[in-house]
């Protein structure tokens, strides 16, 4: 009886252990791609065409080609 409840809470405590261990370590177990924040937003409308947007403060340009913007 006595080695049951050892083996049992060795048990119980690897699995504490083990789910400690992934919430720790879950910012670099999740990929970025779910995570990514849109860092800069533009109306396509507000870019002329065959020209350049640019913030010259943040030091940003958009530019628009003869083909649809790059993803």
């Amino acid at each position: 009886m006595e080695k049951t409840d050892r083996s049992r809470r060795k048990f119980i405590i690897a699995l504490i252990s083990l789910f400690a261990g992934f919430f720790i370590l879950r910012k670099y177990l999740v990929t970025g791609l779910a995570r990514k924040k849109v860092l800069l937003s533009v109306a396509k409308a507000d870019i002329p065409s065959h020209g350049a947007l640019v913030y010259k403060q943040s030091r940003v340009a958009v530019i628009r080609g003869m083909t649809a913007l790059p993803p």
